[in-house]
């Protein structure tokens, strides 16, 4: 963003007091502090969702250790653990007594609804931790990284109708499906509008029309389904990772800025229009009252 721009919409961020939460980030394995610093500075951010990846994963993105660590010295950060389909749900107690506040489910072997893995919700439920599960498309591996980690690396596993079955057998269970996606945003929708107790991170292949359609409609007990979206980006705090995950303050507050536009201007005659606090902090707000920035 060149520097007249970034003034200009910074004095609409300042006059409008915008504010916002990205409710699904990870963190590089290495880690440039200053520029993660700088990352922090992005005007109106209040809060970013880390999300812990697998130890064993070949790649750039930090695992639960080094998200438990960086999210004690920086408080924004609210850190969400990977959930190993593997174990039992013992597991959750650990991450909660660590210091964990949220789950991130991805590649289960199974299908997210089996039955076996419902102890792992339900445990989650008793601790007040919220799932949030990456549904839809996935990155595709070879199968040696698919027998080494023990996890599924296609989609059928996680399909966004899967968390209507989770909702039934654990309904205290507070569910989030991570992304939008194509040829699953339908699927997202019904999942949505059934369990009352789910709500989505929207990043990813986000499709706007689909927003006109449906943020008017409700679920089964009367809420709105733009108050069921939340603002988030998927890139990846701490600059060691590939170009298009980088710069990851400037992203989200860019990505704020555009959802303020669209849902202020752009949403005329629609019942939410000039409802784009709950998308960018509102509706994720709710979930850590506690760690967001003053």
């Amino acid at each position: 963003m060149d520097e007249v721009k970034k003034s200009f919409y910074d004095r609409i961020a300042e006059k409008e007091n915008l504010r916002y939460i990205d409710a699904h980030a990870h963190l590089a394995r290495k880690l440039n502090m200053k520029k993660l610093e700088q990352e922090l500075e992005a005007p109106g951010l209040k809060q970013v969702w880390l999300l812990g990846m697998d130890k064993s994963e070949d790649g750039y993105l930090a695992d639960n250790e080094k998200i438990l660590q960086i999210s004690k010295e920086f408080p924004i950060f609210v850190p969400f653990a990977y959930l190993d389909f593997n174990q039992g749900p013992d597991q959750i107690d650990r991450f909660r007594d660590q210091g964990f506040l949220g789950i991130k489910a991805i590649r289960p072997p199974k299908p997210y609804d089996a039955l076996e893995y419902m102890d792992l919700y339900q445990r989650a439920a008793d601790l007040d931790m919220p799932i949030l599960f990456h549904v839809g498309s996935v990155a595709t591996v070879n199968r040696t990284r698919m027998l080494r980690n023990k996890s599924y690396y296609g989609h059928s596993t996680m399909l966004p109708r899967m968390l209507m079955a989770i909702q039934a057998c654990v309904p205290k269970a507070k569910l989030i499906q991570g992304h939008m996606t194509w040829g699953y945003n339908e699927e997202l929708l019904m999942a949505l509008c059934c369990n009352s107790a789910t709500k989505v991170a929207s990043s990813g292949i986000e499709d706007i029309p689909w927003w006109y359609e449906n943020f008017s409609r409700c679920d089964s007990k009367g809420t709105p389904i733009y108050k069921k979206v939340m603002l988030a980006t998927d890139v990846t705090y701490g600059e060691d990772c590939p170009e298009e995950y980088r710069n990851a303050g400037e992203h989200i507050y860019e990505k704020a800025l555009f959802v303020y536009f669209l849902m202020r201007f752009q949403a005329y005659y629609y019942p939410w229009q000039g409802k784009h606090d709950d998308v960018l902090y509102g509706n994720a707000a709710e979930y850590f009252p506690d760690r967001l920035l003053k």
